[in-house]
Formats: structure tokens, sequence, C-alpha cells
């Protein structure tokens, strides 16, 4: 078994910004003139940088990497960049400038309030550390090209924002499979823990009379769709950082199943892309919330686990979540999903639901 050894803290690394409204508005000059970059960092900034470790130099004070302008030049994506990302509203929106969700450094992790759920805006969406889970295994390099298979995450507690420390392990690997494990902790107290599949990639081809019908997609494209927030999202801040569009039912209006298309519009993990692997662990873990049968107002359906099984690779940056969701009589229950791409169904999810009145 191999553990991932453990880095000393760097004093002083994750401070967040005093002034949000300055920092904002910093954040909005870079989107529009990204020229205007290597003039945000005033004389003041400059000399508060001069404490900060050397490895963190690439760093402002205020916790945001500057994009690099060769790449930016070259049309490739910077570190904070998403390509051809759009916001809510239909904006393109090249990434310039905007805050990961995660900030990592060693195997510490500052989750930002980005992060933040429905259920109390101190604690961390279950997408949230889901996704940081499969960015974390996807770190650990494999014996043998492989792709994820299967994702299991198990919320022990409710995972707070803030300063978190992480842990990978690999649990078994070889030719064919490689399982990693990934712990979450907070105040020395473990709050999450998952365990990530990886599967050998090999082309193989199938006989003929095995019949994938059932795999074709069945839903309308995302362009075609309606937005499905109306009324819903303002106090859920992870939701705010993709768009959605309803392709079928009512999703978080209305009651029963639904069928909603993701895409992540804000960086998940700074410096890092979000991959197809990544977009689909975020939106199995809103089954709950877009196929539920249950009044939002009067019952909490929380989640206490995810479980994500793939096919194949999810492609694109869209992922659809077609889901319903069913309840037992002792407080109990199950949200299950359909995982989609453009090409067709790939995976499900599934999620043990914890039912309580308010």
């Amino acid at each position: 078994m191999h553990v991932r050894p453990a880095r000393q803290p760097v004093a002083g690394l994750f401070t967040m910004p005093e002034n949000n409204v300055t920092y904002m508005a910093a954040i909005g000059a870079r989107k529009r003139r990204v020229r205007t970059l290597s003039r945000v960092v005033d004389a003041a900034t400059r000399e508060k940088n001069a404490s900060v470790p050397k490895r963190w130099s690439a760093f402002r004070s205020d916790g945001i990497r500057p994009v690099d302008q060769n790449l930016l030049k070259a049309g490739k994506p910077g570190p904070l960049q998403i390509r051809g990302s759009k916001t809510a509203s239909g904006r393109k929106n090249n990434g310039v400038g905007m805050e990961a969700v995660f900030r990592v450094e060693g195997n510490r992790v500052l989750a930002r309030p980005y992060a933040a759920g429905p259920w109390d805006n101190t604690m961390q969406h279950g997408s949230a550390p889901t996704t940081f889970a499969v960015w974390a295994a996807g770190q650990v390099e494999t014996p043998e090209p492989m792709h994820v298979a299967r994702v299991t995450m198990d919320l022990m507690r409710p995972v707070p924002l803030g300063e978190l420390e992480y842990e990978t392990t690999i649990l078994r690997s070889g030719r064919k499979i490689q399982l990693v494990g990934v712990s979450l902790r907070a105040g020395g107290h473990e709050v999450a823990r998952a365990s990530v599949l990886k599967i050998r990639a090999a082309a193989i081809t199938l006989p003929d009379y095995i019949d994938n019908s059932s795999l074709t997609l069945d839903a309308p494209m995302p362009e075609t769709c309606r937005d499905p927030r109306e009324g819903f999202g303002d106090n859920n801040p992870f939701v705010q950082c993709m768009t959605l569009k309803l392709a079928r039912g009512g999703g978080f209006e209305t009651l029963g199943p639904a069928a909603v298309w993701f895409r992540a519009d804000r960086p998940m993990i700074e410096g890092h892309e979000t991959t197809p692997v990544m977009l689909a662990a975020i939106g199995g873990d809103f089954c709950n919330g877009v196929a539920s049968s249950l009044d939002f107002s009067k019952w909490t359906f929380i989640n206490s686990d995810l479980t994500l099984n793939f096919s194949r690779p999810p492609v694109g940056d869209w992922v659809l979540v077609d889901g319903h969701s069913v309840f037992g009589p002792e407080g109990a229950g199950l949200s299950i999903g359909r995982l989609a791409d453009r090409h067709g169904y790939f995976g499900r999810s599934i999620q043990s639901l914890v039912i309580e009145p308010r």
C-alpha cells in the first residue's frame, strides 16, 4: 500500500481577501481587458507578496494566479480558463480571472464559498468534495492507460468550507485496474472518504448480438432547452457555478422525475481543467435536487453518499442527469440517475438519502 506523504503547511497561505467589493471589481476589470492584468497588483500588494514563499510567488496575495499572457496570445486556456464556456445568461465567458472553487497546495486545500450547498451556507454541496476526490485520484499515475469506471463517495460528516487536508492512497494497482482512496479531513476529523476505480483502456470489438440501443440519447440537446432555475438557486452558491438546461420534467420547479443538462462555468481546481469525469461527479450529486418528489420547504433529503458507474468515459463539456427518486417509510430514500453526454448514455448515479421533516 502506498500512502502519499503529507507536506508541512505554509503559514498564512490561505488568507481570504478582506475587501470583497474591491476584489470583485478587480476581477471584473480583468475580464474586460486582459492587458490591464499587470496593473491590478499595486505597489502595496507587491510589497506584501515579498513575504510569500518563493514557490508561491506566482500568486498574488489575494490568492489568484495571473493568467499567462503567452497562453492567451496562443489562443489556449490559461490556468483559470474554461474553453468556450458561457454564463447562465448565455454570455460568452472565457474564464479569465474567475476564482476556482478549490485551491490546492501540497496536501492542503482551500474550499472557497462557491462550494457551499443549499442546506447550510457554511458547508459544501456534495458535488464539491466528490469532484475534488475525482481530481485528486486523477493525479495518481497509472501503470497502463486507464479510465475511471466507478466513483464512490461517503460523506461521513458535513464537509465545511475553508481549510482542509487530503490524502490519496493506492489501495490496489495492477495492469488491469487501479483503486485509489481519497480522504478529506477538517479540524483533525475525517469528513469524507472516496474510492475511485480505474480500468485499463483497451479497444475491443463487441459481438453483433450486443444491443446498446438503450444507450441512445432520448433527450433534446442543451441549446434547445431553458434554464430551470427560475426562483431557485439563490441559496445555493455551488449551483451558480454552472449553466443548467432543463431537458425533461419540471426540474427544481416541480416535483417528480426530471432530466437536466449541466456544464461547469467556474473552474473547480485552480490551475487545472474540469474534466468530463469531474463534470459527471458534479451532475450526479444533483440528482436528489432535480428529481425529488418531496417539497424542499417542508422536507430535507440530504444524501449521505454518492456512487457513479461508467460504461465508458464521458466526453464534452455537457452532462445530462436523467433522474428519479424513491422513498421508504423509515427515513431512507434513493435518488437514481442515468448519465449522458451528447453521444448517449454512459453511466448511472445513485444516492442514499436521509429523509427528515423540517
